[in-house]
């Protein structure tokens, strides 16, 4: 499924940043929500830092999962300036993105969606979602009809390599 920028009329950021289409095979097994990218990233059209992404793929691939298995999807397809917005309109824009996270869960036959942090994990279970409480169980979303497996978000271990043993 490709990025439909009809779903951005009424956010409340719509037209100042460029939206971030999802990345990967459109027949993944996987769905990975990523956490909101960085203007950084969002500037090198990546959704994750490449310290991020080469940590993650390092343990995917340790365990026997091929590059192909996953597509990835932001959580909020823009990345806004964190300082620039009040958190309600950060919230906002958040929100209003989960109807493109939706799109992408029916156009894909995932096995499993997989948020990475507690941003990721709110978006795919509609709601506020402690990422600490959650982390490593999977649980079945009625809504989605898929099971949901949460991580902890890779920024979250390049920052602290101590949790990488949680991770």
């Amino acid at each position: 499924m490709s990025f439909n920028p009809e779903l951005c009329k009424g956010c409340p950021i719509e037209g100042l940043y460029d939206p971030l289409a999802p990345r990967g095979p459109e027949d993944a097994r996987f769905l990975i929500v990523t956490d909101v990218p960085s203007m950084a990233s969002a500037k090198a059209d990546r959704l994750m830092t490449s310290h991020q992404m080469n940590l993650l793929a390092s343990k995917l691939t340790g365990i026997g999962f091929a590059k192909d298995d996953f597509r990835f999807t932001p959580a909020c397809h823009c990345a806004f300036d964190q300082n620039e917005h009040v958190q309600k309109v950060k919230t906002a824009a958040i929100k209003h993105c989960r109807q493109h996270f939706l799109t992408e869960v029916e156009s894909g036959d995932y096995e499993a969606i997989v948020p990475l942090g507690a941003t990721a994990a709110t978006q795919v279970f509609g709601r506020a979602t402690k990422i600490t409480k959650v982390r490593g169980f999977v649980s079945q979303s009625e809504e989605l009809g898929k099971p949901i497996f949460p991580f902890m978000s890779p920024s979250v271990v390049v920052s602290y390599p101590q949790n990488e043993p949680v991770f």
